[in-house]
């Protein structure tokens, strides 16, 4: 079976604000508000920039999984 090309795509490690609320599926906005009141999703500061690594997006999605009650 041939990989289609996005499958061969290398996926960038650091992602920007808006690649990383797509990412979570959460609006800018949150990702903004997270950064300065909680600070549950780590992001580094390179000058004005905010970056976050795929691995710690990665990492707080599955910090937040709930197991079915039963």
């Amino acid at each position: 079976m041939e990989k289609n090309e996005f499958e061969t795509m290398k996926k960038p490690e650091l992602l920007t604000r808006d690649q990383a609320s797509e990412y979570l599926c959460q609006p800018k906005s949150w990702l903004e508000s997270d950064a300065v009141y909680k600070r549950r999703v780590p992001y580094h500061k390179i000058g004005r920039s905010t970056f976050y690594l795929r691995k710690d997006l990665d990492d707080f999605l599955a910090s937040t999984r709930r197991e079915k009650n039963k």
